[in-house]
C-alpha cells in the first residue's frame, strides 16, 4: 500500500537547519569527549598495576588495577515463569510480536510514499501513528515482558564484579529449550505455548504462519568462561578510576587480558566511537543543507538542462559547504582541546569554503549566460 502527499518546504527548511545545528552539536561533543577520554587512557597507563585474582593484596587498596580469571558465581540463573534455568552470569528473556512496520520515503518533489511490511519486533509499535493506520493495526500491549536476569556475587578470582559491570557482558549464546524437559514443557503448556522443533522459541504461532500479535521467546546467556576488569581496589571488590580529565576507568571484558590489552580495547573503543560520531554529524550537516536548498532545487528542476545543471551544482555545494562547516566546527573544538591540530584543520576548511563560493559564481554565470543569437538567413 502506498501514501502519497506533498510535503511542506518551510518545514523540511526548518528540519534542515536542526540537522545541521544536532550535527555541529554531535561533532563539538565528540571532540571533547575523544580528548577527555584519551587523556583519562592515558592516565591509567601510567598508574595500573596487573594483579593475581585469586588472592587479595591489602597494599594494593585505593590502586587502580586490572586483573583476569575465572568467574564464578552462587547461584544458577532461574526464569521461573518459563522454566528456564542456565548456569550464567547473565541471561536475557527475549520477548518478540509480529507486528507491521512502516517505511515511509520521499522523493524530490517531497511526495511521500509508506510501504508497510510485517516483522518481529520487540517494542511494540504505535500503529496509530500510521499515514494508514486502519488497516495495519498492532497490539496495544505485550502478554509477556522481555527481562534480564543477573547473578548474585559474580567474581572473578577473589574479586567480586559489581552488578552495574555483569550488565555490561554479552549474551550471544541460545538457551536450546526442549520438550522433553518437564520445567519447560509444564510451562509452555500452563502459558498455552508451545515449544519450536529447533528448540528456539516458546510460541503461539500455528503451522510457521505467524498472524499479527503473534509471540515468540527466546532465552539468551553469557557463556564465557574467564573475565578481566580494570579499576580501583576496594575491600574485595573494584570502583571507577576517576581521572583528571573526569572521565572514569571502570572496566570489564570478556576473555583472559592483562593490563596492557585492556589500555588497547579501551583506546579501540574510543577510536571507533570517535571515527562513528564525526562521520554521523557530517552527514547530518550535509543533510540539513541539502533540505534547506531543497525548495530552491525543486523550483529550479522545472527549467530543462539548466534546472538539471543548477541542481548538481548546487548538491555539490551544499556537499562543500557541509564539510567545510564541519571541519571548522572540528577545528575549533580541536582549538579548545589541541591546539596545533586545530589551526591546521581551520587552514583546510576556508580553502573549502573558498572553494564552494568559487563554484557558486561559476554556477550562476551559467544560469544567466543568454543564448547566443542565431544569425538570420536571408536567403
Amino acid at each position: 500500500m502506498k501514501i502519497n502527499g506533498k510535503g511542506n518546504p518551510i518545514a523540511g527548511i526548518f528540519v534542515g537547519f536542526l540537522f545541521v545545528i544536532g550535527g555541529l552539536i554531535l561533532l563539538w561533543w565528540n571532540e571533547g569527549r575523544t580528548v577527555k577520554t584519551e587523556a583519562a587512557i592515558k592516565e591509567a597507563e601510567q598508574n595500573y598495576i596487573d594483579v593475581e585474582s585469586n588472592s587479595i593484596n591489602k597494599d594494593n587498596e585505593g590502586k587502580l588495577i586490572a586483573s583476569n580469571g575465572l568467574q564464578t558465581r552462587d547461584e544458577k540463573l532461574n526464569d521461573e515463569l518459563f522454566g528456564v534455568i542456565v548456569d550464567s552470569s547473565k541471561m536475557k528473556r527475549v520477548v518478540e510480536v509480529y507486528q507491521w512496520v512502516e517505511n515511509c520515503t520521499s522523493d524530490s518533489d517531497n511526495d511521500e510514499t509508506c510501504t508497510y511490511d510485517q516483522r518481529w519486533e520487540e517494542d511494540l509499535i504505535d500503529s496509530s501513528k500510521f499515514k494508514e493506520s486502519v488497516d495495519h493495526s498492532n497490539p496495544k500491549t505485550m502478554k509477556y515482558k522481555g527481562e534480564t536476569f543477573i547473578a548474585n556475587n559474580v567474581k572473578v578470582g577473589e574479586y567480586v564484579v559489581p552488578e552495574d559491570l555483569v550488565r555490561t557482558l554479552s549474551t550471544k549464546e541460545k538457551v536450546k529449550l526442549s520438550t522433553s524437559n518437564d520445567d519447560q514443557r509444564y510451562a509452555a503448556y500452563q502459558l498455552g505455548l508451545s515449544i519450536t522443533q529447533d528448540g528456539e522459541y516458546y510460541t503461539d504461532v500455528k503451522a510457521n504462519a505467524p498472524q499479527i500479535g503473534d509471540i515468540r521467546v527466546s532465552f539468551e546467556y553469557n557463556n564465557e568462561q574467564y573475565l578481566s576488569f580494570m579499576g580501583v581496589q576496594k575491600g574485595n571488590t573494584i570502583e571507577p578510576y576517576k581521572a583528571k580529565s573526569g572521565y572514569k576507568i571502570y572496566e570489564l571484558y570478556e576473555g583472559q587480558h592483562n593490563g596492557e590489552s585492556i589500555i588497547q580495547m579501551m583506546r579501540d573503543t574510543n577510536n571507533t566511537i570517535k571515527i562513528i560520531c564525526r562521520i554521523g554529524g557530517i552527514i547530518l550537516v550535509i543533510i540539513g543543507l541539502l533540505a534547506i536548498i531543497s525548495p530552491i532545487q525543486r523550483l529550479a528542476s522545472y527549467v530543462p538542462i539548466l534546472g538539471t545543471l543548477f541542481n548538481g551544482a548546487t548538491t555539490l555545494i551544499a556537499i562543500l559547504l557541509g564539510l567545510a562547516i564541519s571541519l571548522i566546527d572540528i577545528a575549533i573544538a580541536w582549538i579548545v582541546y589541541r591546539p596545533i591540530l586545530g589551526i591546521g584543520l581551520l587552514t583546510v576548511s576556508v580553502v573549502l569554503i573558498i572553494l564552494s563560493f568559487v563554484l557558486k559564481k561559476k554556477n550562476q554565470k551559467t544560469v544567466q549566460q543568454p543564448a547566443i543569437n542565431q544569425p538570420i538567413n536571408n536567403n
